[in-house]
């Protein structure tokens, strides 16, 4: 929950003086309820408190899910990401775009990415490591230091 994730910023972000702070959050909001207007408010809290200590941020956006949870609509997590997509072309942050990266033909996640329909498994998250690592090069505007795995 991203309210929760703001609260541990301090301890879990700042109080660590990381260089870059890469934010994926949203998708439990979603599926509890949460207005976007909400989840949105502490995305962008989350990128303040870290703008603000020099730290650059980096939000991505909320994964599609398998069509084995109805509950939670595509189009409301497209609504999400275009939200994030707009905050980091404003200049705020760098935009990770992990959703148009994971979907299948039929605009969702396809099911051997998520064992539970919804949080990426091994497969899932080596197909996510290169996007982020080009976006976190990308932000630190250095050359690759890590090598990239390849999906």
């Amino acid at each position: 929950m991203t309210i929760q994730m703001l609260g541990r910023m301090k301890a879990d972000v700042i109080d660590l003086h990381p260089r870059a702070v890469l934010i994926l959050a949203g998708i439990n909001d979603i599926s509890r309820g949460t207005p976007l207007s909400v989840i949105e408010n502490n995305l962008w809290m989350m990128s303040q408190l870290a703008r603000t200590n020099n730290i650059k941020v980096l939000i991505a956006s909320v994964l599609p899910v398998t069509t084995q949870l109805p509950e939670l609509p595509i189009p409301t997590i497209q609504q999400l990401n275009t939200w994030i997509q707009n905050l980091c072309q404003s200049g705020s942050c760098v935009y990770v775009d992990y959703f148009s990266r994971m979907l299948d033909g039929s605009g969702y996640l396809p099911p051997e990415l998520a064992n539970d329909g919804l949080h990426p498994n091994s497969q899932g998250y080596r197909m996510m490591a290169p996007i982020a690592l080009s976006a976190i090069d990308q932000a630190l505007e250095a050359q690759p230091s890590v090598p990239r795995p390849t999906p």
